[in-house]
C-alpha cells in the first residue's frame, strides 16, 4: 500500500500510529483555500481598468493583490505569463504599513485607536492610504489619486465581506479548541488580518481558535521562506520537529516547512488538480486529505 493511498481505513490506522508516536505541541495551519477562501467580488470600475467585461464569471476574482497593482498603474516585465508580477506579490505579502511609515499622522492615529479614541475603522483607513501611498511610491513613482484610494479600500471590503471558512474547517476548529494548540502561519497582506476579530464560527471569533497567527506581512517574509516558520518556533517555545503544518500548497506549505524542520506535515487536496504522479512524488511523512475532518479522524 502506498502512503499516499486513498483515504482508507488502513491509512487511516497507519497515520493515527505515526502521529501519535509524533507527540505534536502544535498544530500550525495555512489560512487561505485551507480553512477559508474569499471568492471576492470585483468592483465594475476595476473591471473596466483591468479591460475586463464584467460577465458572472469574471466577477469572481480571488486575487485582490492583483486588483491593487492595477489600482497603483503596475505592470508585470514584458514578456511575462503572469498578468501578476511577483515582486508586487512579495512586496505586499510582507509589508507592514505600520513599520514602515514614517509619518506622524498614522502613528497619532494608531496611538488614539489604541486608547479607544478612534474607531477601528478610521485607523484602518489610514493604514490603507499608507500602504497604498507607499506602493505606488515604489513602483510607478506617483501620488495615489482619491479614486484610487476608495478603489482600494473597497477591494479590500469586498475580500472581508466574501470571505468563507469551509464547512469543514469549521468542525476542526471547533473540535480542535480547548484540545489541541493551533497556531496560522500564512502568506497574508496587512488587509486581511481584521478577519480574525471580524469573523467568528458559532459565535467564537475566529482568532480565539489560534494560540499565535504570523503572517508574512508582520515577519516580512512570505513562504517558502523559513522565517514564518521559524517563528512559530519562537513563539511557542517548541522545536519544529513537534509541530504539525497542514496546508494546500506543496511548495509554500508541505516542502518548505519540512525543510524548515518539520517532521511530517499534512495536504489538503480540495480540488483534485493535482496528478497521480504529484501525489506519489510527496515525501513519505506526507499525510495527503481531502479535508480538514479526514485529519481529525487521525490526530490523537
Amino acid at each position: 500500500m502506498s502512503i499516499h493511498s486513498k483515504f482508507s481505513p488502513q491509512t487511516r490506522a497507519l497515520w493515527q500510529q505515526r502521529f501519535a508516536a509524533a507527540g505534536f505541541t502544535d498544530i500550525d495551519l495555512d489560512y487561505w483555500n485551507t480553512i477559508a477562501f474569499s471568492p471576492a467580488k470585483v468592483h465594475p470600475r476595476l473591471m473596466a481598468k483591468l479591460g475586463i467585461q464584467p460577465t458572472p464569471l469574471q466577477q469572481v476574482c480571488r486575487e485582490p493583490v492583483l486588483l491593487a497593482q492595477t489600482i497603483v498603474g503596475h505592470r508585470p516585465p514584458t514578456g511575462s505569463s503572469s498578468a501578476l508580477d511577483d515582486s508586487f506579490l512579495e512586496h505586499c505579502m510582507e509589508i507592514d504599513p505600520l513599520q514602515v511609515c514614517q509619518c506622524g499622522d498614522l502613528q497619532r492615529k494608531q496611538a488614539h485607536f489604541q486608547q479607544g479614541l478612534v474607531p477601528e475603522s478610521e485607523f484602518f483607513a489610514a493604514v490603507t492610504r499608507e500602504f497604498l501611498r507607499t506602493t505606488a511610491a515604489r513602483f510607478t513613482n506617483t501620488e495615489p489619486s482619491e479614486e484610487d484610494h476608495e478603489d482600494l479600500e473597497e477591494v479590500i471590503r469586498r475580500e472581508q465581506q466574501w470571505m468563507y471558512v469551509f464547512e469543514d474547517a469549521q468542525a476542526f476548529l471547533l473540535a480542535s479548541r480547548g484540545r489541541r494548540r493551533m497556531n496560522i502561519i500564512s502568506n497574508m497582506w496587512y488587509a486581511t488580518e481584521q478577519i480574525f476579530g471580524r469573523k467568528a464560527i458559532n459565535g467564537i471569533p475566529l482568532g480565539e481558535f489560534f494560540w499565535h497567527i504570523i503572517t508574512s506581512f508582520k515577519v516580512n517574509a512570505r513562504k517558502p521562506k523559513p522565517e514564518v516558520f521559524l517563528k512559530a518556533e519562537e513563539l511557542t517555545g517548541s522545536p519544529l520537529r513537534k509541530h504539525l503544518m497542514v496546508g494546500d500548497s506543496i511548495s509554500n506549505d508541505i516542502l518548505a516547512s519540512l525543510d524548515a524542520g518539520y517532521e511530517f506535515a499534512v495536504l489538503v487536496h480540495r480540488d483534485g488538480e493535482l496528478s497521480d504522479e504529484e501525489i506519489e512524488a510527496l515525501p513519505d511523512n506526507v499525510l495527503v486529505v481531502e479535508n480538514l475532518m479526514q485529519l481529525l479522524e487521525v490526530l490523537p
